[in-house]
């Protein structure tokens, strides 16, 4: 007797909550959204310790019924996941195969011209004479 009326107390005290899980929650959230899980989890406990307390079959069937629409829920939300992390990791990729070969380029150009400045610079510093086959040293007399 004693449970029984544990059972009607239990399912007369669900009925809010049962109607703001179908109407309000999906209203404010998507059915992945880490609040709407943690209401679900909150649900679950309590129809498992009801139908444990209260030796309750529908309290037990209602956890079970949640419990596999949360499992699909975090399935789904686990697959779209791990392909946002597959996409980033290709975009990553995509970049860092830019950035090398803009880094390749870059020094490679910074090579070219330092080798051009080298060859530059060498040029400068020949001596005039040298260039057009005159004598490069010229003697002036020292006035005393």
């Amino acid at each position: 007797m004693a449970r029984a009326l544990g059972r009607l107390q239990y399912r007369l005290a669900r009925v809010p909550f049962q109607l703001f899980d179908d109407t309000v929650m999906p209203a404010l959230f998507d059915d992945a959204a880490p609040a709407r899980l943690a209401y679900e989890w909150v649900l679950i406990e309590c129809d498992e310790a009801a139908a444990v307390l209260f030796d309750d079959q529908s309290a037990a069937a209602h956890a079970q019924m949640l419990r596999q629409r949360g499992a699909a829920m975090r399935y789904a939300s686990a697959r779209r996941h791990r392909q946002l992390l597959r996409d980033t990791e290709a975009t990553l990729e995509r970049h860092r195969a830019r950035f090398l070969a803009r880094h390749r380029k870059h020094a490679t150009d910074t090579r070219r011209r330092v080798v051009q400045a080298r060859v530059h610079s060498r040029d400068e510093r020949k001596p005039r004479g040298q260039l057009t086959g005159q004598c490069p040293v010229t003697f002036h007399r020292a006035v005393f």
